[in-house]
């Protein structure tokens, strides 16, 4: 990498003072890499927004069918922010809300 330093350097009480470069040109080779790496890193936060996304959706669509198999039943939902876990027997069917400090 290049950078123009030299265009920054003055007088300073009779001391030359070169102050930090803040612009220069990187090379071919670095270019390259820096470019493969940004596009990289872009990606993957593009890719893990939409799979945040995605689980939101499907969280939110759990929470709603729950909500209308325990209205079907006549079974109270916890109200909504309540700190709970939904434990559900995939066998048999069973399940039962459980206060988060009661985990274990």
């Amino acid at each position: 990498m290049t950078n123009r330093t030299e265009a920054h350097a003055a007088e300073v009480n009779g001391h030359e003072h070169t102050a930090p470069a803040t612009s220069g040109t990187f090379n071919d080779r670095d270019l390259r890499k820096l470019s493969r790496l940004y596009y990289a890193a872009q990606g993957a936060q593009v890719a893990a927004q939409a799979a945040a996304q995605a689980a939101n959706e499907h969280a939110a669509r759990f929470r709603e069918a729950l909500a209308d198999a325990c209205e079907a039943m006549d079974v109270q939902m916890p109200p909504p922010g309540a700190q709970v876990d939904t434990r559900i027997d995939w066998k048999s069917g069973e399940f039962e809300f459980v206060p988060m400090q009661q985990r274990g």
